[in-house]
């Protein structure tokens, strides 16, 4: 398991968002790797994280304090 809350960050905002899993296929990844990213069993590069923060209408720097300073659990 990865050791941060970015997948699970993610993960809310999607949920909150009304997006499925295959709403970001379009950028190339799959379901199945998305929900590994956000189960953190699997990272996500930098670009299709910001790719994905994109579709979603999250600034980066936002998505990064949500992540570090508002736990999700």
């Amino acid at each position: 398991m990865l050791k941060n809350n970015y997948g699970k960050t993610k993960k809310e905002i999607r949920k909150a968002s009304g997006l499925s899993l295959s709403a970001f296929q379009d950028l190339g990844i799959s379901p199945t790797t998305l929900s590994e990213f956000e189960n953190g069993k699997r990272k996500l590069n930098f670009m299709k994280l910001t790719s994905c923060l994109s579709i979603l209408k999250v600034p980066f720097d936002s998505f990064i304090n949500l992540a570090e300073h508002h736990p999700i659990f």
